[in-house]
C-alpha cells in the first residue's frame, strides 16, 4: 500500500498525494499569488517598443542628439507619435528652425504633449499680435522659455500683458519687457508689483508719465 505524502500548497491548504511525481507537477499548475506572477514577455515587449519608438523618433525626427534623446525620454513616453508629428507641424509651420526645436524639446520634452490646436496655436497667435515684436525675436524668445505657452492664456497671460501696459505704457518699452524677460507674462504680476508700487509710492515716488 503507497504511502501517502502530505503537502502545503501555496495557498496554506494540506492535501495528500500518493506520489512525489504528482506532487511537483500539482504545484506547477497552481496559479501564483498576483504579486509573484512574472512579468509578462508581451508586457516587456510593449515597454521596450514604446521606449525604442520615443527615442527613434525624439533623434530622428526632432533632431536630439542620442544623449538628449536619452535624457527627454526619462521624461516622456510616445505610445504614438500623431500628436508629436502635429506639434513640429505646427513649431515648423510657424517660423521655428530645426535647431530651435531641437532646444525647445531637449529642455522642454513635454511640449512634445501639449494639444497643438487648444495650447500652442492660441498663444502663438496672441504673441504674434500683442507684443510688438518682430517674428525673429518672438522665435528667439520662446525657444529660450518654451514653457511659457503653457500658462493659461485666458487667466495669466492676458490679463498680465493688460496689466503691463497700464503701468508701462508705452509700446515700445513693453515690447523691451516682454523682450528681455517674457516669463513676466505667466507670473503672479498683480501680486507682486502692486504691493512693490505701493511701498514706492509711501516713499515718495510717483508713477512715470
Amino acid at each position: 500500500m503507497l504511502r501517502l505524502i502530505p503537502t502545503k500548497l501555496l495557498r496554506g491548504a494540506t492535501v495528500h498525494v500518493r506520489d512525489p511525481t504528482i506532487t511537483s507537477v500539482c504545484l506547477l499548475l497552481l496559479p501564483l499569488p498576483r504579486n509573484q506572477h512574472p512579468r509578462s514577455t508581451t508586457t516587456v515587449a510593449a515597454t521596450t517598443e514604446t521606449r525604442s519608438r520615443t527615442l527613434c523618433f525624439l533623434q530622428d525626427s526632432c533632431g536630439l542628439s542620442p544623449e538628449a534623446a536619452g535624457a527627454a525620454a526619462k521624461t516622456i513616453t510616445l505610445k504614438t507619435t500623431e500628436n508629436p508629428i502635429a506639434v513640429l507641424a505646427l513649431l515648423r509651420n510657424y517660423g521655428f528652425s530645426n535647431p530651435q526645436i531641437a532646444d525647445i524639446l531637449s529642455r522642454w520634452p513635454r511640449f512634445l504633449l501639449a494639444s497643438p490646436d487648444k495650447t500652442l496655436k492660441p498663444k502663438l497667435d496672441f504673441f504674434r499680435a500683442e507684443l510688438g515684436l518682430s517674428d525673429a525675436v518672438l522665435l528667439n524668445v520662446l525657444t529660450a522659455h518654451p514653457w511659457v505657452l503653457m500658462g493659461s492664456l485666458e487667466n495669466k497671460i492676458s490679463p498680465n500683458l493688460a496689466f503691463l501696459r497700464s503701468i508701462i505704457g508705452d509700446e515700445t518699452k513693453l515690447s523691451t519687457v516682454i523682450r528681455r524677460w517674457i516669463p513676466l507674462i505667466v507670473s503672479d504680476l498683480p501680486g507682486r508689483l502692486l504691493p512693490a508700487m505701493e511701498a514706492l509710492r509711501s516713499y515718495g515716488a510717483t508713477d512715470a508719465g
